[in-house]
């Protein structure tokens, strides 16, 4: 499949989710996944008291990473699938591992989102964690590690779901039906899918730190910055500047015309 990226966005480098309790999260986690605890952000008095958002980086192995974004206030209800929803590619034995690991907990299985046919996903698992983010396995090859596959997000309007994802961010759609758009990221096959939804739930307003993080290469960072229409912006005169540390060598956060949060990274 041809991949038509003019922005050199690299790929679907990362995510968070929304939790409401930390230590929680974290053990379901590495309970099911087996994720490492790698670091915590914004876990200081100073910051705390500034109402930074405090966060758990998990490393799910092969180099993949995720974050768990505290949010300080009561977390809304989910009655199915609602919010980001997020794809992880496993080989089949490692997905049988996790399969077996589900099992042992009630109450943590979910249906999959809508998928383009096209897009040829083998999803085998979907679940969802204590918080009620949701997740879908699909099937890889023998031997494959676990690795990011797609972000799902809402989106109230796919003709301005494409116009923004393909002509300001350069994604190419590569599949689509009546309820959703695939947009192909990188060359590592995976995909940002906008999934049509009648009104944006609750979770998508959570902007306390879940977000969808884009690899862009060094030199495009500043250009395609620019160009955003709603940035996250805290200082007048350096815009891509943020009030907390982050591991990255750059970043900055923006929105789509739903107000999904996103952000551009450079490792």
């Amino acid at each position: 499949m041809a991949v038509r990226n003019p922005t050199r966005i690299r790929a679907l480098h990362h995510g968070a989710v929304p939790v409401a309790d930390l230590g929680r999260a974290y053990r379901f986690y590495a309970q099911v996944l087996g994720a490492r605890l790698e670091r915590l952000l914004n876990a200081t008095a100073q910051a705390l008291q500034r109402g930074l958002p405090e966060s758990a980086l998990l490393d799910l192995g092969a180099g993949v990473q995720f974050g768990l974004a505290l949010q300080y206030e009561p977390m809304p209800c989910s009655s199915g699938t609602e919010g980001t929803v997020w794809g992880l590619r496993a080989s089949p034995s490692r997905m049988g591992e996790i399969a077996a690991a589900l099992q042992q907990r009630s109450g943590l299985t979910a249906s999959p989102p809508l998928l383009p046919p096209e897009s040829a996903f083998d999803t085998a698992v979907a679940f969802q964690d204590p918080d009620a983010n949701i997740w879908v396995l699909c099937r890889g090859s023998d031997g494959d590690p676990v690795t990011l596959s797609f972000a799902n997000v809402e989106a109230t309007d796919l003709v301005a779901a494409e116009a923004f994802y393909g002509s300001v961010l350069g994604l190419a759609c590569e599949a689509r039906s009546t309820d959703c758009l695939a947009f192909s990221v990188g060359d590592r096959g995976q995909w940002l899918i906008a999934r049509q939804v009648a009104r944006l739930s609750p979770r998508t307003n959570l902007t306390k730190g879940p977000h969808v993080a884009l690899e862009v290469e060094a030199a495009a960072f500043d250009r395609l910055w620019g160009a955003l229409p709603r940035r996250e912006q805290y200082w007048e005169r350096e815009t891509d500047k943020l009030p907390w540390p982050e591991p990255w060598t750059r970043v900055a956060y923006f929105y789509d015309p739903f107000y999904n949060r996103l952000a551009l990274i450079v490792p």
